[in-house]
């Protein structure tokens, strides 16, 4: 599921300068897609270092505490899910520029009790945690006061607190404060304290009544204190918090915009500027920008309730638009101003004063479902007290509690851990990576295999064999004529290749319509020995107004005089002439994968969006890239003479050896149901591939479990029947001038569905689950063998399952109890009766659900 935040962004909207609208014009690059506010540009920890939190302690070595108080430019991920007890401390983050990304970590996810998070620094991004500080044991009226989330302090700005679910505080669920009065006069004081923050997307719900606060009742949604300036409050689930639904303070300045309030006891949204606080101060004028939010009150509302209340004490000014109040009469006003306000106290202005960036408002009719699909951290994984809040939401039922065990207490969740794999995530605004479904992926290749390395020139075989596979954009040649055994260039020599292929091409066509034309071939065969062509053409295409990521395959580089590849003269040449932003976003587009680790991308490395080495390590049997051939020179009986080089045409008689050293670096590209290219972790047709965190890089050092032995060349031995008979029929298509002729794949079907997408399925652990290949069908009308594997290696279960029924159209397993929040990969393989036999596959990703799990 695609992780989303509750509003729609949808063009850049107008950009404020002190509260005066002005034309509108994009601002910078944003924190992340759905960044609102006026910190919606905060880079947070972008490019900094990635820091994994690896245990729930409270603090020490590996833990939050420990990655939070780290200095410089830093991202926070987590490969351990579960709850952190804070023993009754809050956690200070202290240290500017940080991006904490709760959403990477396992299911269930972070969740912290019994202490909070006090943010008092600058550009911070917080999302899908859980924080529940509750009573912690302390009595009623203890002086136990504490906020799940605040931001604090003249140093807090530039700060997103997004989708994340605050609850069971003593203080507020949500705050903003900070000194009120530190300076000479009211700009100052707006500079000393929390200002251009956002709270978006958030559960801010059931605030403790009469529990440890020392002045008794205190169940509080949101205080926005006196003078904090720049709020952005969008798109929350207020719910069982009796006041501060939010509270805005004397002098301060925001939005309010589409918020859910559910059953607040005595206030919704309110300002009150309180004089004794004030002293002989001059009082300043609060602003309230209030658009597009639902009030419904609950068991616990005082009726009726306006959605905003101005209470005496101070100027304010308002403004109002599309703000429901539904379940009660007609007549109650949206608006209630103290009746012992002074005359003109609060001002209600025909025109917003200001608006909140890169905001485009929902209407109010549609607030109320959004909010509740959307809210909170993690919605596509809620934890059981979040999930409670959402029911009572929806049935109007619930009610404000005074402490935690009212509701079942803190949750008590078995750990669960899963390595952080960053080739899942865009690191620029730790938004996840879908793995792409039925679309064609755009592959680049550079190559010095024309002329000068047999093998590479093997593996250019068998990859234009796929070329109507992807949408193959670049052909780019390394090598001058000086360095080929041939007296001719990597570019004549690749578009040899290609006429090869149009003497082919009308046979290729017959089987498959997608094979690109000959000339569309030449135009984008280039060069970068001699001049920048290459370079330009690499520009031109990450350039190119495409959302797709490309494949890059470097197969190769200019050894002999060492000159750079196309691809590293294009990242120098948009390092060198763009902004960072810029920079980032051109080479986050690029997916490279490369066969030997000889191309010297240097500085560049880690801006790509995935790295992937194909020729190491050294272990079981050698280095990866020697291990094509004698795992499938030979598999089912393949031989290269007869089935490849004789009697298939011209394309195929260019082949030359079987060692094929860069094939794997596009055999896991190839949509066979299989592959899932973005996650060379589940395995496929180039093998099995781990992160080395070291490198930052992926490469083939797993091993996977297959027929009695353990070894890493399981990873692929295990498909090279198929991957090879493939090959032997796209060279019968060659030659074959007719459908007949030859065979061709068959298409599986799993739970009626044909696309050859991931199947994703969830079950309760415990259960059983019946899959079925009902609809698998076969072009050319043969018959069809079925085989349901269990994968336990792509997975994060990995331990025992049974598969019923494994052999036929059919099957069944159960889910064990202790693959709660684990993934379970089931492999549909489909073989038809044609010769060459012919295989294609169904992944299948069944993940364990069910309730808290009580520790032991």
């Amino acid at each position: 599921m695609k992780r989303k935040g509750l509003i729609v962004l949808c063009v850049w909207i107008a950009v404020l300068m002190s509260h005066a609208v002005c034309e509108a014009e994009p601002l910078p690059c944003k924190a992340f897609p759905d960044a609102v506010g006026w910190a919606a540009c905060t880079p947070g920890g972008r490019g900094g270092r990635v820091i994994r939190v690896t245990n729930l302690n409270a603090d020490g070595p590996g833990s939050f505490a420990r990655a939070v108080g780290a200095k410089g430019p830093r991202i926070i991920v987590f490969e351990v899910g579960g709850v952190i007890d804070l023993d009754g401390k809050s956690i200070g983050i202290d240290e500017p520029f940080v991006t904490i990304a709760g959403q990477t970590a396992p299911s269930p996810g972070i969740t912290f009790v019994r202490g909070g998070i006090g943010i008092h620094t600058h550009d911070v991004i917080l999302q899908h945690v859980r924080v529940r500080p509750g009573e912690a044991g302390r009595p009623k009226k203890s002086g136990w006061e504490i906020d799940a989330i605040a931001t604090s302090g003249p140093d807090a700005y530039n700060v997103i607190v997004d989708q994340c679910s605050c609850s069971w505080a003593t203080d507020e669920n949500l705050s903003a404060s900070g000194p009120r009065f530190d300076g000479d006069d009211v700009e100052q004081w707006r500079c000393g304290t929390s200002r251009k923050i956002t709270f978006s997307n958030c559960i801010i719900a059931e605030g403790l009544s009469q529990s440890a606060h020392g002045k008794g009742e205190h169940s509080k949604g949101t205080l926005i204190h006196d003078n904090c300036t720049d709020i952005a409050i969008v798109g929350n689930l207020y719910a069982h918090n009796r006041d501060r639904n939010p509270l805005f303070k004397g002098g301060a300045r925001g939005a309010v915009v589409n918020n859910y309030i559910y059953n607040p006891g005595g206030r919704a949204v309110h300002y009150a500027l309180v004089p004794s606080e004030w002293g002989e101060r001059p009082y300043s004028t609060g602003q309230m920008v209030v658009v597009g939010n639902v009030l419904e009150p609950g068991p616990s509302t005082r009726r009726p309730m306006s959605v905003l209340r101005h209470q005496r004490g101070g100027p304010c000014e308002v403004y109002l638009a599309d703000n429901l109040a539904i379940g009660q009469a007609d007549d109650v006003p949206l608006l209630e101003i103290d009746s012992r306000a002074a005359p003109g106290e609060c001002r209600v202005l025909d025109a917003r004063p200001f608006w909140p960036p890169e905001l485009v408002a929902l209407p109010a009719a549609e607030v109320r479902d959004r909010v509740l699909a959307n809210a909170g951290a993690r919605p596509w994984d809620r934890d059981e007290v979040d999930c409670r809040i959402i029911r009572e939401a929806r049935a109007g039922q619930g009610r404000i509690i005074d402490s935690e065990q009212e509701v079942g207490g803190y949750p008590r969740v078995k750990p669960t851990r899963s390595v952080f794999d960053p080739s899942r995530w865009n690191l620029h605004d730790m938004t996840e990576r879908e793995p792409q479904r039925s679309g064609r992926l755009r592959v680049v290749i550079e190559t010095d295999a024309p002329g000068g390395d047999p093998d590479d020139e093997g593996s250019l075989v068998r990859f234009f064999l796929y070329l109507n596979e992807w949408d193959v954009e670049g052909l780019i040649g390394t090598r001058g004529p000086g360095q080929s055994r041939l007296g001719i260039s990597g570019k004549d020599r690749i578009l040899q290749y290609v006429d090869g292929y149009e003497r082919v091409y009308a046979n290729l066509k017959v089987h498959k319509a997608d094979y690109p034309e000959p000339d569309a071939l030449r135009r984008i065969t280039k060069q970068c020995y001699a001049d920048q062509e290459g370079r330009d053409h690499v520009i031109a295409l990450v350039d190119r107004d495409d959302p797709r990521p490309i494949w890059y395959l470097n197969w190769g580089t200019n050894e002999e005089d060492d000159k750079p590849t196309a691809l590293r003269e294009a990242l120098d040449h948009v390092k060198a002439t763009r902004s960072d932003g810029e920079y980032e976003r051109f080479a986050g587009t690029l997916r490279y994968v490369e066969a030997h680790n000889q191309n010297h991308l240097g500085r560049h490395r880690s801006a790509l969006g995935c790295y992937m080495d194909t020729f190491y390590p050294d272990m079981d049997g050698g280095r990866w890239y020697h291990r094509w051939r004698p795992l499938t020179e030979r598999a089912g009986g393949f031989a290269v003479d007869r089935d490849i080089k004789t009697g298939h045409g011209p394309l195929c008689a260019e082949y030359t050896i079987q060692k094929e050293g860069d094939t794997p670096t596009f055999m896991h590209l190839i949509p066979n149901g299989l592959n899932v290219p973005e996650r060379p972790a589940w395995g496929g047709w180039s093998g099995r591939y781990g992160l080395n965190r070291d490198l930052n890089m992926w490469w083939c050092d797993r091993q996977d479990a297959w027929q009695g032995t353990t070894h890493r060349d399981n990873t692929l031995k295990k498909w090279a029947i198929h991957i090879q008979n493939d090959f032997r029929a796209r060279a019968d298509w060659c030659v074959a001038r007719t459908y007949g002729e030859a065979n061709h794949e068959p298409v599986p079907c799993v739970q009626g569905d044909a696309t050859g997408d991931i199947v994703f399925l969830e079950a309760p652990a415990g259960s059983s689950v019946s899959l079925s290949a009902k609809g698998s069908t076969d072009p050319d009308g043969d018959r069809l063998a079925y085989r349901w594997m269990y994968y336990p290696e792509a997975g994060t279960f990995g331990g025992d399952i049974v598969i019923d029924a494994d052999s036929g159209p059919s099957c069944s397993l159960a889910v064990p109890a202790e693959a709660l929040g684990k993934t379970i990969h089931v492999v549909l393989v489909v073989t038809d009766s044609g010769e060459p036999p012919l295989t294609r596959y169904r992944r299948i990703v069944i993940t364990g659900t069910g309730g808290s799990v009580t520790a032991p």
